[in-house]
């Protein structure tokens, strides 16, 4: 009995690990900080990883499918300056421009899906070559130059509020709950899962692999495109690199959540708080006054961190999996 309860809590502590990891580090942050915990700095971080947070959300698809897309930072980059671009032109509705903006992350994202899977490539290479391409047509398309004076109106979506909840913030949440439902409820997001667990067997139960892969990452894309909008609106502009590096941020937020990084399971809210981890570590350097080169080496050892508890909770996992079965068979 006493085994049995200990192999319980070693699971509760493997699967909210990243909660485990969030309250630690709010304790430690609000013992060296005194504004920490304050109301506007606790909305101020939400609403600081709302862009990266959608944005992890969809790569939790894409990586739940067991695929990769190193391609999200600068099409982010280009779907915002593409949806900055329309929003200015006069007449043009707002609701118009973002879903513009929208149609081309699908697009883009059904570009990825299909060269990987007609050609049989590695997702990983496939994405790394159209981020280059996503970085060029952002350039090109504003001359590398900054697409500043957009509408009050889009400005509102980035920095707005819904009574005291910044309307980013809404929005995060809101998509959280969509795409939980989406990857947990439904035929589709089964799929998702079976062919991250096992692409071949997902086949040989009549899977659609090639669709479903697609379907991913759609999903990707639209949400990339969601982001871009929020990233205009906070910034009150469009800069060609303001998504560089961001697909980074996600694999350490989507793996801390729980999400592993051969597929076949997907935490969605374990993303969220991966994401809210990101970002009071960034707030909390910040705060700290942490010179911001210092914060580039700690973003790559978090990254290093995920990869490797990623691995390591993985084995234990197996361990007391195999411990469960031999005290049954018991």
């Amino acid at each position: 009995m006493k085994h049995e309860n200990e192999m319980k809590f070693g699971d509760f502590v493997l699967n909210n690990k990243a909660l485990f990891i969030l309250t630690f580090l709010i304790i430690i942050l609000s013992c060296s900080s005194p504004v920490f915990l304050t109301q506007s700095n606790i909305f101020n971080v939400i609403r600081q990883v709302a862009i990266g947070g959608i944005v992890s959300l969809g790569f939790t698809v894409i990586m739940a499918s067991g695929c990769m897309d190193l391609s999200v930072g600068n099409m982010l980059s280009m779907i915002g300056v593409i949806i900055a671009l329309l929003a200015k032109i006069e007449g043009m509705p707002l609701i118009v421009a973002c879903l513009i903006g929208i149609a081309v992350g699908i697009i883009c994202g059904c570009i990825n899906a299909t060269v990987s899977t007609v050609f049989n490539l590695a997702p990983f290479i496939v994405t790394l070559a159209m981020s280059q391409v996503y970085n060029g047509a952002a350039h090109l398309i504003s001359n590398g130059k900054p697409v500043s004076n957009l509408p009050e109106s889009l400005v509102t979506v980035g920095q707005g509020y819904v009574g005291i909840i910044p309307i980013p913030v809404i929005i995060l949440f809101a998509a959280t709950f969509v795409l939980y439902l989406f990857l947990t409820h439904t035929r589709i997001g089964r799929h998702i899962l079976a062919i991250g667990g096992n692409s071949a067997a997902a086949r040989v139960s009549g899977v659609n692999v090639n669709r479903t892969k697609l379907i991913a990452y759609v999903i990707m894309g639209a949400c990339v495109a969601l982001a871009a909008i929020i990233m205009d609106g906070r910034a009150a502009s469009a800069q060609v690199a303001a998504g560089a590096g961001m697909e980074m941020d996600a694999i350490a937020a989507v793996v801390i959540g729980g999400t592993p990084l051969h597929g076949g399971y997907g935490n969605m809210v374990g993303t969220l708080i991966g994401c809210l981890i990101v970002g009071v570590i960034n707030n909390g350097l910040n705060l700290l006054h942490v010179s911001s080169y210092w914060q580039m080496v700690g973003k790559g050892v978090i990254i290093l961190f995920a990869i490797i508890l990623d691995s390591q909770s993985t084995k234990i996992m197996e361990r007391h999996n195999k411990g469960k079965m031999g005290a049954k068979a018991a």
